[in-house]
């Protein structure tokens, strides 16, 4: 545990010009004191980012619509956050990646073996869970299709494998196939995410022997110019992959309010870059850029005030916490196979509505559950075999950050 909030100071790459003047080579107070209880808000936080999303495609809303009959029964707070913006959690999962995944790589320089080696342990954590939905996707999608008589489509697309082929590799987005789950498009800008950022240190780590004072503007400022431009949605038009491009800004956010906590970087960066992003929203995606600024401020908090820690740190939204990323991949397919069932069976008046969302969102639970158990618990043990980098395993100390042992971040 010493290790994960150990100091690197003079390992971390960052140009010593513009680290706090007030920091010294001990780890900031917030974080020095934290041991891995401490961060267990962040995984509070990805519980109730999760929960959000599923709630959002429980179907209040939408061409579908199968429980709009209980948006009225819905208290006025949980309606605002949950069913009309609940997909603004994919917004925090973004945020909160970069941020993790800051910390646990304060003590890392990359080179392009070490980089290889952090892409495969992400890859490692994040890929049986993704194939495990994948497969359920398909066989709910076959299921619907026999019983109903029907084609054989996934998200009202017809199944092709070039899609699953694309979808093996991710690029599914980039080539503009139909997604096999509505949620999947995620996972194309958060490999995207790890790729760039590995890249982004790699540039950094190969500049700091000759540049040491200007390694991190040479690279980090190119980048957060460029990611702002690509948030204006000014470069999409056709050309892909646009979701890639238009998030990454999000996810600096949260590793500029990281380094910022460590006293790596000055505290005004990720304030003036926040301040940029939000400025973005003027050509649109406001929302979304405001709930990625706003988690920023949140991680903040969650390190700073030890009351909020702990009010995120309850044993319900540990446990949500926990099984987020096995919920989020599987929570779209087992909706729509609730709801096929409970229409089968009672209908869609108010009652079966109520029956659906009730037990649309156990049923969830329990999938993800059993996903967690039987595929991501032993992925992320997979991925801690991997080689340690610097003597610091990265897939411990992010783990360690989130206060769930094994458990890992998701995105």
């Amino acid at each position: 545990a010493d290790n994960v909030v150990g100091t690197c100071e003079g390992r971390f790459l960052v140009s010593p010009s513009i680290i706090d003047p007030s920091s010294s080579a001990a780890e900031p107070g917030a974080l020095a004191a934290a041991r891995p209880s401490r961060f267990a808000g962040l995984d509070g936080i990805r519980g109730l980012a999760a929960l959000a999303v599923v709630l959002y495609h429980l179907g209040f809303h939408g061409p579908e619509a199968r429980a709009k009959e209980l948006v009225p029964l819905t208290p006025a707070p949980i309606r605002f956050l949950f069913v009309e913006h609940g997909g603004l959690g994919v917004a925090v999962f973004f945020a909160l990646s970069g941020f993790v995944l800051s910390i646990s790589l304060r003590s890392t320089r990359l080179s392009p073996v070490e980089a290889v080696h952090f892409m495969k342990r992400r890859c490692k954590r994040l890929i049986p869970p993704y194939y495990a939905a994948l497969i359920l996707a398909i066989l709910v999608a076959g299921a619907s299709a026999v019983v109903s008589n029907s084609p054989f489509e996934l998200e009202r697309e017809p199944f092709s494998f070039m899609s699953l082929l694309a979808h093996l590799v991710f690029l599914q987005s980039a080539l503009d196939l139909p997604q096999i789950s509505s949620v999947f498009w995620t996972l194309c800008a958060e490999m995207f995410f790890y790729l760039a950022f590995a890249l982004i240190l790699m540039g950094v780590g190969s500049l700091w022997p000759r540049y040491p004072r200007q390694s991190l503007w040479f690279v980090l400022v190119p980048v957060s110019v460029l990611s702002l431009v690509a948030a204006t949605g000014a470069v999409q038009g056709d050309w892909l992959p646009v979701p890639w491009l238009t998030t990454f800004a999000a996810f600096l956010l949260g590793a500029f309010t990281a380094w910022a906590l460590l006293r790596r970087i000055h505290p005004a960066i990720p304030v003036v870059f926040g301040v940029a992003y939000l400025l973005t929203g003027w050509w649109g995606e406001l929302p979304f850029k405001a709930t990625v600024v706003g988690s920023a401020a949140l991680f903040v908090l969650v390190t700073r005030v030890s009351t909020i820690g702990r009010i995120l740190d309850t044993a319900l939204l540990r446990f949500l916490g926990r099984i987020s990323y096995s919920w989020y991949l599987t929570h779209s397919v087992v909706l729509s196979a609730v709801y096929f069932l409970v229409e089968k069976s009672f209908g869609t008046d108010r009652s079966a509505q109520l029956i659906y969302a009730l037990a649309g969102i156990g049923a969830t639970v329990v999938a993800a559950t059993i996903l967690q158990r039987l595929v991501e618990a032993p992925s992320i043990r997979w991925a801690k075999n991997e080689a340690v980098i610097a003597g610091v395993s990265t897939q411990r100390a992010t783990d360690s950050l989130l206060g769930s042992p094994p458990q890992d971040p998701r995105p």
